[in-house]
Formats: structure tokens, C-alpha cells, sequence
């Protein structure tokens, strides 16, 4: 075949200007179309839930537990000091104790990273919107993204059925 158009698997030339690529362009812009706001819909899929969260709540949930983790680590320090009784023994459940404090604490630092994360991601959406970063309150700026997104797939819909309509009549 030319170096004009393409083949398919048959060996059999195919124009770019054809109607059957034409068609598969269509058909391709269309799943694209819907991949994108199919996509945007499921990245998307927790902003109801989040824009019922307050941040501030998190961070004292998280600050809670960390010096409730710190109380914890004192205690099981105190109480292996007084089981060892002088010795540098201590017992294998208090041993299972610390090894359980130190996952509690681990996980602790990964929950404040995540927040640190959190208000990072928190500071790009609120330039995105053109908040001002310091006073912008999240609650307020993932209601007005869920809003859009409804508002954009409520749209989407109704092309695509004016489209369905438009193909079905002629």
C-alpha cells in the first residue's frame, strides 16, 4: 500500500478522509469525552463526603492521639521500670505493649504527614480558585468544587441525551 493512508490488518488502504475513519474518530472523541468526565466524576467522588469534614476537627483528632500515644509511652516506661523491679528484665506481654506502642506511634507520624499533605493540596486548590490561602476555609472550597462537579456532569448528561435525540430523529 501508499504511504498515504493507513492499513488496517487486512492489507487493505485506508484513507484518513474516509467515512469509516471519520466514524472511528467520532466513536474515539466520544469514549475520550466520557472517559474525562467519567474520570473527573470518580477523582471527584469524595468531595460530597469531604465538604462535610472540617480540617479542624481532623487536626485536633489527630493532636489528641498523638498525646494520648505519649501518655501511653510514659505509663508502659513506668510500668516496665517497676515490673523489672531494678533488672533490665521486663515481660513478653509488656514486650508485645511496646512493640504495639511503637506501630501506634508510626502510624501516628504517617497521619501527621498526610496532613501535612493535606494542607498543601488544600493551599493549591485555594490559589486554583483564587482564595486567598490563609483565609479560605475547606469546607467552603470542596462545596463549591462538589457543586461544579455536579453542575458539570449534570451538564455533560444533557448533551450527551440532546445528542441521542439529535441521532435518533434523523
Amino acid at each position: 500500500s501508499s504511504g498515504a493512508g493507513h492499513t488496517n490488518e487486512s492489507n487493505i488502504a485506508v484513507s484518513p478522509n474516509s467515512e469509516c475513519a471519520s466514524g472511528n474518530q467520532e466513536k474515539n472523541e466520544k469514549i475520550e469525552e466520557k472517559n474525562v468526565v467519567q474520570k473527573l466524576r470518580e477523582e471527584l467522588s469524595g468531595v460530597t463526603a469531604a465538604a462535610k469534614v472540617s480540617k479542624d476537627e481532623i487536626l485536633n483528632d489527630v493532636s489528641t492521639l498523638r498525646r494520648r500515644v505519649a501518655v501511653a509511652g510514659r505509663e508502659l516506661a513506668e510500668q516496665a521500670r517497676e515490673d523489672a523491679g531494678g533488672t533490665l528484665r521486663v515481660s513478653c506481654s509488656h514486650q508485645r505493649a511496646m512493640l504495639e506502642h511503637q506501630r501506634a506511634e508510626c502510624v501516628v507520624r504517617e497521619l501527621e504527614e498526610e496532613l501535612g499533605s493535606m494542607e498543601e493540596r488544600i493551599a493549591q486548590l485555594a490559589r486554583y480558585l483564587g482564595e486567598n490561602v490563609r483565609k479560605a476555609k475547606t469546607e467552603e472550597m470542596l462545596g463549591t468544587l462538589m457543586v461544579f462537579t455536579s453542575q458539570l456532569a449534570r451538564c455533560h448528561d444533557e448533551i450527551v441525551l440532546n445528542k441521542q435525540r439529535t441521532n435518533s430523529s434523523s
